[in-house]
Order: structure tokens, then sequence, then C-alpha cells
């Protein structure tokens, strides 16, 4: 089992008692999991002298990570006796909740410190190319992003949206289209507000009330932060509804501008038959 980083700099990022074994986590995993798919090992270890802020934050992500996968193993040997908790200047084993709790904590912070080091150094990291140059500040306007994860994963539901649309209009280029203002801005808002709304029901995706993130099996999530299904149902539609009225004005620009979009007076005279469901166009 490799180790990323040494026991002094563990004990630093994470304010361990003294007497903690560190052997117990499984840094490698933690780090060829959560890190490494995004930047890679040797440029996250340049980082270290290049840019030390960003491989701090990217270190301590990395090994939060590490504790939350092993949450199954160390919630009974934490300080070597198990996770504690004081009561009356004793000590007795932690209930699952407060190890949950910890998991999440850890779970959390890691998030954050890896979406802060990507905005930092946006170009290290192999993440999919974002459509028409959609980020996570983009998406925040509809809903929270919790994770680098959750990003990439509407990335990807985005870039299959977008070619969808493109066969909507066999006869033009969508980069017309994208050389107009408004229409970027209205097909911009169609494959966002889509995603999200395909990302409430996402495989791997937990729709919070504060976000979205992913899904740890070790960590069961607190039924208190969880939407439930009456809202995000609620919440489905209204992405539906801003997704539909950002396609219907891109239809009727186009139906105004024919003579400058020529190539798709064909498609328009189907619209009537298209409609817009879960996220996904079908005639």
């Amino acid at each position: 089992m490799e180790s990323i980083l040494d026991e002094n700099q563990i004990k630093e990022l994470t304010r361990l008692p003294k007497n903690f074994d560190i052997n117990l986590i499984d840094q490698e995993y933690g780090f060829s999991s959560k890190i490494f798919p995004y930047i890679p090992k040797s440029a996250f270890q340049d980082l270290k002298t290049s840019r030390p802020e960003v491989y701090h934050l990217l270190a301590k992500a990395g090994i939060l990570y590490s504790f939350a996968l092993e949450i199954p193993k160390i919630k009974v040997q934490l300080s070597n006796y198990g996770v504690v908790q004081f009561e009356q200047n004793k000590t007795r084993q932690a209930p699952w909740w407060d190890v949950r709790d910890l998991g999440l904590s850890w779970v959390k912070k890691a998030d954050e410190c890896l979406l802060i080091a990507f905005g930092i150094v946006p170009d290290l990291f192999s993440v999919p190319p974002a459509v028409l140059d959609i980020g996570i500040n983009d998406l925040n306007n509809i809903y929270p992003v919790r994770s680098l994860e959750v990003y990439v994963h509407l990335s990807n539901i985005i870039g299959r949206l977008y070619e969808r649309l493109k066969d909507l209009f066999p006869k033009c280029d969508l980069a017309d289209f994208l050389a107009d203002d408004f229409l970027k801005r209205r097909i911009k808002s169609y494959l966002m507000y889509s995603a999200v709304e395909t990302a409430v029901d996402y495989p791997g995706v937990v729709f919070l009330t504060s976000g979205f993130v992913v899904q740890y099996e070790e960590l069961p999530w607190q039924k208190s932060l969880l939407v439930d299904g009456q809202k995000a149902e609620a919440y489905k539609k209204v992405f539906a509804k801003e997704a539909e009225y950002s396609l219907n004005m891109l239809y009727d620009y186009l139906s105004k501008h024919g003579e400058q979009f020529a190539c798709a007076k064909a498609d328009l005279d189907f619209k009537t038959k298209i409609v817009s469901k879960k996220s996904g166009l079908f005639l």
C-alpha cells in the first residue's frame, strides 16, 4: 500500500490524535479513485514546489477522501480503540450516526478543496470539455454543484444533449446558431436546465436540499438532507419548464429570422411534433 503523503503531512492536514495508526488508511486507493482521475500523479507532485497552495488543497482532499472511504474499517478502530465520544470524562464507542456524520464532514471538506483547486488550475485537470464553456459557476446559478465528480456527470449529460440538439437540425451547422448571441444564450439555457433535470434521477448522484452530491454507500445520507419525492418531482417540473421555454424561444427566433437561418426552415415545419420529456427531445 503506497503512501502518497507522509505521517507528518497527514496529521497536519487532518489534526488526528498523535497515537492514531496511519497504516489503517489506504491512501493509494483514496488518491487513485478521487484525485488522480482528474490530475495525474506526476502533476500533483510537481505542484508541491510550483503551486504549494494548490498542492495543499489536493493533498487535503485526497487524504480526507481516503479516510471517508475507509469508514467501514476505522469506525471501529479510530484512535486504535474506535471512534469515541466524551461523556463525563469517560469514553465509549460512538453510535453509527456519529461515525456517519464524521465521514460526511470529511467528504464535504474534500469536495470543497478539490473544487477550489480545480478553479485555480483548471488546465491541469482531465475533465470532459465544457460544451459552450458551461462551467460550474453557470450550473450553480440553477442548482448548486457540490463536487467535481458531479460536474463531470453533468458535463457528460450536457454533451449528450448537445448531440441530440444537433440531430434536430441536420441541415444546419450549429456554429451558425452559436454565432448569434441570443441563440447561444437560449441553447446554453436549454442544455443546463435539461441536464439538472436529468441529474435529479441520475445514478450515483444524490439530490439534496443544498445541491447535488455523489452518493457514498459507506455513508448513508441523513433523510433530513434529501429532497423528498414530491419536492424532487416539483423541482424537475420547474427545470423541464425552463428547458422547454428556452427551446421554444430558440424555435421562435429561428422562425422570425428565416432568411438568416434558411437551413432550419424544413425542420421548423415539424416543430409541433417535437416534445421535451425527461431532458430528452423526442419526435
